[in-house]
């Protein structure tokens, strides 16, 4: 053993080095098959695994390069990169069980996000699986210590420096020609080193993450960077978005669905509502009796397939689609790169009438008072003066955002557009609430689900007193109300391992009173129709941003884009075209600074 040890410290630096490639490695491996086996049923071929391998040990040599340009006397430090990508490892594990994708590099810098719903959410998804990276590198960090960190660091001439890094460059390259290979001679539809097993979620279709998987690391992180690249519109730029506006956007200004008077329009956003929670009973009682009255009620507008459409903003994507008819970006979030320009909103089209958003969210939260303002809203009251409120009811939040909602509409001039964002139903479902009921004590369903459906409770029957004390003060009866998702949520963790009542758990909701249009829409629509919808409704037609969906009143919608690249619901739908060029023109008028 004595003789081994001595062995091994006489070439420290070699056995520094190789220790460094395996375990980084290992780490991206790790990232890899997490993605393409993280779902229930699908398989990694041995061919599969051995690609992986193969991209991987490009990344770490390359990303490894300082080892050999460093004093000597400083290589120790490469621990450094090592540490700081198995945390990169650890957030991309947590990102995916919200995102299903790679987190972006601009995600990275959004520090006014921190706080305690981000904290708390992070809390909550930490689990074994996401702790093996830190694992991985602590236990390299003990074969160092033990057979590795009592030997000499050989310094090197500045031909062998040449040498190494020429060699490093050779193996990269290597390796990345060989996955090209690869690539090339299997199926150009299909990744055929993971065995996929059909589901409705199209779990791999997320374009960063497919990035990764089939190009590695360093790769990924080339294209993020050339795609973040700012460029000024071009021509053909410019002549694409105006062919889409001349072209394929209605110009109607008529409104035959408005209602015959000015109502009121009181939006309530709720956070992460998966509609299969609508109609649910645990034990023979409803969880959601409120909402299941609203669905039943043949006078309402109800769509319960409308398919989220949300991205990297997450809830701020759902408020910039509902306020604005306008796509999310799929690498950034808009509110937070974006949200300078005087974008097309709900209560600039409703002229005259007293805009307020009430919101649980901190300002800075996703820039959240940036954007309200950006989309007109007079006043925004959010955790600036709620917080205290917050703590006095144990953080009970959506009592009090419902109590303030109230007070701030009973104050407003009449006809007014009031936009209410709920907060209690965010993850994570990790623990049950402080009262629980008896959703908690039944055995139906997973914890998770069970806490999920507790915080659906609870929204709910303070959203049943809210629209009470709506009606007892006669506002219900002018006002339209409008009740929508503003993403759906994965309680059980990846989609096709959910085992809450819904498929997939990627259907919103829609609810609608006082439209004046009573009806049930079975068909799928997406949430970017809900923008032209309540133009009708509100008889704002003569606002001349239409945006970028369909109004569901005046289209037969049947299919919607999750992006550009996957539609669903009718595959040969008319409005096909349509809804897939949309991603792309609502990337270039954000990009581009149309607006601005």
């Amino acid at each position: 053993m004595n003789g081994l040890k001595a062995s091994l410290s006489k070439r420290s630096a070699w056995w520094f080095y190789l220790l460094l490639v395996a375990t980084v490695e290992v780490l991206l491996t790790f990232i890899n098959l997490y993605y393409c086996i993280g779902y229930r049923n699908n398989m990694i071929s041995p061919s599969g695994l051995l690609y992986f391998l193969n991209i991987h040990l490009g990344d770490a040599v390359l990303l490894l390069l300082p080892y050999w340009l460093v004093p000597a006397r400083h290589r120790k430090w490469m621990w450094s990169i090592v540490a700081l990508l198995a945390l990169w490892c650890v957030a991309q594990v947590l990102y995916n069980l919200v995102y299903q994708d790679v987190m972006p590099f601009s995600s990275l810098v959004l520090v006014s996000n921190v706080g305690d719903v981000l904290i708390g959410s992070v809390m909550g998804l930490l689990s074994f699986t996401s702790l093996i990276p830190i694992i991985i590198v602590v236990g390299a960090y003990l074969i160092y210590r033990k057979w590795v960190s009592g030997g000499k660091m050989v310094a090197l001439t500045a031909k062998a420096k040449c040498v190494a890094v020429a060699a490093s460059v050779l193996v990269a390259t290597l390796t990345q020609l060989i996955s090209h290979i690869y690539n090339y001679t299997q199926s150009q539809d299909d990744m055929t080193f993971v065995e996929f097993v059909p589901d409705d979620y199209s779990c791999m279709q997320a374009r960063f993450k497919s990035y990764f998987i089939r190009h590695g690391f360093v790769a990924y992180c080339t294209y993020c960077a050339c795609t973040s690249i700012e460029r000024p519109i071009t021509a053909d730029e410019k002549a694409e978005i105006e062919r889409f506006i001349n072209d394929e956007m209605p110009h109607y200004t008529d409104n035959p669905y408005s209602t015959s008077e000015r109502k009121n329009l009181v939006m309530i956003i709720v956070e992460s509502l998966n509609s299969w929670a609508i109609g649910l009973t645990i034990d023979g009682r409803e969880i959601t009796p409120t909402l299941n009255a609203i669905a039943r009620d043949t006078t309402a507008l109800v769509a319960l397939n409308v398919k989220a459409q949300v991205k990297n903003g997450r809830s701020s994507d759902g408020k910039f689609i509902y306020d604005t008819g306008l796509l999310p970006l799929t690498g950034k979030a808009v509110a937070m790169y974006y949200s300078d320009a005087n974008y097309p909103a709900l209560p600039k089209a409703l002229k005259g009438y007293d805009a307020v958003e009430v919101t649980p969210d901190a300002p800075g939260l996703w820039n959240n008072e940036t954007n309200s303002r950006s989309y007109s809203f007079r006043t925004i009251y959010n955790s600036r003066q709620f917080k205290p409120r917050f703590i006095a009811n144990g953080y009970r939040i959506d009592e009090v955002v419902f109590d303030e909602a109230f007070k701030v509409i009973q104050g407003q001039k009449q006809p007014f557009f009031t936009q209410v964002v709920t907060g209690s139903m965010h993850s994570p479902y990790d623990s049950p609430p402080a009262d629980t009921t008896w959703i908690s004590h039944s055995k139906a369903y997973t914890p998770q689900v069970r806490n999920y459906l507790e915080r659906a409770a609870y929204t709910d029957h303070h959203l049943g007193i809210f629209l009470k004390r709506l009606a007892d003060s006669r506002l219900m009866q002018n006002s339209v109300i409008v009740i929508a998702s503003d993403h759906t949520e994965l309680i059980d963790g990846a989609p096709c391992e959910l085992t809450a009542p819904g498929a997939t758990g990627n259907e919103c909701t829609l609810l609608i009173l006082n439209s004046g249009h009573p009806g049930r829409i079975e068909n799928i629509v997406g949430q970017i129709d809900v923008y032209p919808t309540l133009l009708d409704i509100m008889g704002a037609n003569q606002y001349k941003w239409k945006g970028l969906g369909y109004s569901l009143l005046r289209t037969p919608v049947d299919a919607a884009a999750i992006y550009e690249g996957e539609v669903v619901g009718n595959t040969s739908s008319p409005i096909i075209p349509h809804i897939t060029r949309a991603w792309r023109v609502s990337d270039l008028l954000i990009r581009k600074h149309w607006f601005k």
